[in-house]
C-alpha cells in the first residue's frame, strides 16, 4: 500500500507520484505539486483536497502508463551458455538453460547500469559459490538482495505488493519477478519487468521470445514476489531546484522484544501457555536449537517444534556449531558437515528462517562462512549468523553471506558491531509456560528489518520450467 501524501511530505512516493502527474520530480511535496495533485483530482472526479490518499493513488496508477528503460533481453537458452551447468551438487540435468532464469533475468539488470559484459554464466557462478543456488528449486529469493552487496544500487526492496511495483516502474526502477503457474510457466520462473500501461505488464523472459507481456489483471494473479532494483543515481531522471519546504516528520523506528531463544535447557515447555503468550504479543517469535556438532539433535527439538506448531507460535530454528579440524577433516568440511546435519533435522518443518550459533573458540571465518553458503544451498531459506560480541572481530565472518545478523551483549549495553538486526540483549527472562530463564532478543533501532519480515513466509522460489 501506497503511503498518504500531502503537503510538506519528502521521499521517493513523492517522486512516484510527481512523476505520474508529469511534473518535476524532486521528492518533495510543495505548493506546486498540491495545485498538480487538485488538477488532478478535479478531472478525475476525486474529492479534491491536495492529499492523495488510496483513491487518488488507485486513480494514478490505474490509469497512467508507467514506461521504463527496456533490459538487454538476455535468453537462458543461448547457445553459447545453454548446457553450461548451474548446479551445487553435480546434477547434469541443472544447466543455465534448464533452471537458469533466476540469473538470467538479474544479468538484464546488471547489463541495463552496470556492466554490459556480465553474462549469466557469471551470475550464476556468483549464486552457486555464495549458496543461492538450492539443491532442487532453483535460485533462492534472496540471492536478489545479495546482490545488492555486489553492485551500487541505491535502493532495494522485496515485495509482494502490486502497486508498490507499478510505483517502482514509474520512478525508473527494473523489477525480477517470481512468477507461478499460468502464461510464463508450468511450475516457477522469474523474469524481468520494465514497463507498464493501462493494460499490460511488460517483460523480458528468460526463456521465451514471443512472450513480452500479459494483462496486467491475469499478470497481479500469478505474480509472486517482486525484487525492484533502482538505477544508480547518476541514472536518475534530473530534476529542478527544488522547492524549500518544510519536511514532514520521518516515522520512528520500532523496537521490537519478545523473540525468545529455547532449547533443551528449558526442560519440558507448556506449549498451550506460550501460545496464549502470543496471542496477548507477549511472545513474537522462537528459535528454537535443532542441534549441535556434526549431528547431535536437542533431545527436546521435535517437542519444541511441534509444540509450536500445534499452538500457532511463529518459529525459527538454529544449530550450534563446533567446527574444528578433526578426524582427518578441515574445519570447512566439518561446518558443512554440520549445515547438512541441521538441513537433514530440520527439512521436514517450515522454519521462518535457519541461524547459525558461533560462539566458540574453534570456529573461524572461513569455516563459519562455508556454513552460510552450504545451509543456504540446501535450505533455499532465510539464513542468519548469531555472532558472540567478544568473537566478532577475530572472526571476521563474511556478513553478507547472512540476510541478518544476531548478536549478544548484556547489562543494557548494545553491541557496537555492524550490522546488528538482532539483539540478544536478556539471559534472564521470563515467559510463561516455561520453567527458569530465557534469553530474550530484541529488534534494535539499528536494524535492517522490521518484525514482520523476521514472521513473513520463508522467500523460496521453484525451479524453472522453459516451456
Amino acid at each position: 500500500m501506497m503511503n498518504t501524501l500531502r503537503k510538506g511530505s519528502i521521499g521517493d512516493s513523492v517522486k512516484t507520484l510527481q512523476r505520474l502527474l508529469g511534473i518535476t520530480a524532486d521528492g518533495k511535496f510543495g505548493k506546486n505539486t498540491k495545485a498538480a495533485v487538485i488538477a488532478y483530482q478535479q478531472k478525475h472526479a476525486l474529492a479534491a483536497d491536495g492529499v492523495v490518499g488510496p483513491a487518488t493513488w488507485a486513480s494514478l496508477l490505474n490509469a497512467e502508463p508507467v514506461l521504463g528503460v527496456r533490459p538487454p533481453d538476455n535468453k537462458q537458452y543461448d547457445r553459447r551458455w545453454a548446457n553450461i551447468l548451474y548446479t551445487a551438487y553435480g546434477d547434469k540435468s541443472q544447466t543455465i538453460k534448464a533452471s537458469g532464469c533466476g540469473p538470467t533475468a538479474m544479468t538484464d539488470v546488471v547489463n541495463a547500469w552496470f556492466d554490459t559484459g556480465v553474462t549469466p554464466v557469471d551470475l550464476c557462478k556468483l549464486a552457486v559459490k555464495n549458496g543461492y543456488r538450492t539443491r532442487d528449486s532453483g535460485t533462492a529469493w534472496s540471492f536478489y538482495a545479495f546482490m545488492t552487496s555486489r553492485y551500487d544500487f541505491p535502493r532495494f526492496r522485496s515485495t509482494a505488493t502490486h502497486a508498490e511495483a507499478i510505483a517502482a516502474l514509474a520512478q525508473g526502477a527494473l523489477i525480477v519477478a517470481s512468477m507461478g503457474r499460468g502464461y510464463w510457466t508450468k511450475r516457477g520462473h522469474f523474469i524481468c519487468l520494465w514497463k507498464c500501461d493501462q493494460q499490460y505488464m511488460y517483460a523480458c523472459d528468460p526463456a521465451s521470445a514471443t512472450r513480452k507481456r500479459q494483462a496486467l489483471t491475469d499478470f497481479k494473479k500469478q505474480v509472486k514476489r517482486y525484487f525492484i532494483f533502482w538505477p544508480p543515481a547518476d541514472l536518475a531522471t534530473p530534476v529542478e531546484e527544488p522547492e524549500v519546504e518544510t519536511p514532514a516528520p520521518l516515522p520512528p523506528v520500532t523496537v521490537t522484544n519478545g523473540i525468545y531463544d529455547i532449547s533443551k535447557w528449558q526442560g519440558k515447555i507448556n506449549w498451550a501457555k506460550v501460545g496464549e503468550a502470543n496471542k496477548a504479543g507477549q511472545v513474537k517469535l522462537v528459535i528454537i536449537r535443532a542441534g549441535y556438532g556434526q549431528e547431535t539433535v536437542d533431545p527436546r527439538f521435535v517437542e519444541n517444534v511441534q509444540g509450536a506448531i500445534k499452538y500457532g507460535v511463529p518459529y525459527a530454528v538454529y544449530w550450534y556449531s563446533y567446527a574444528k579440524a578433526a578426524e582427518g577433516q578441515t574445519a570447512v568440511q566439518r561446518a558443512q558437515n554440520e549445515a547438512a546435519s541441521f538441513y537433514r533435522v530440520v527439512s521436514k518443518y517450515n522454519p521462518l528462517f535457519w541461524l547459525l550459533d558461533a560462539e566458540e573458540a574453534c570456529l573461524n571465518g572461513e569455516s563459519i562462512n562455508a556454513f552460510l553458503v552450504r545451509i543456504r544451498a540446501l535450505s533455499g531459506g532465510k539464513i542468519g549468523v548469531y555472532i558472540a560480541n567478544h568473537r566478532f572481530a577475530s572472526y571476521k565472518v563474511d556478513t553478507s553471506l547472512a540476510d541478518f545478523v544476531m548478536i549478544p551483549r548484556g547489562n543494557g549495553i548494545q553491541p557496537t558491531h555492524r550490522p546488528l538486526d538482532l539483539w540478544q540483549y536478556s539471559f534472564g527472562s521470563k515467559v510463561p509456560g516455561i520453567a527458569g530463564n530465557v534469553d530474550q532478543s530484541k529488534i534494535p533501532e539499528c536494524g535492517r528489518f522490521p518484525l514482520e519480515w523476521f514472521l513473513a513466509a520463508p522467500e523460496k522460489s521453484v525451479t524453472s520450467v522453459t516451456d
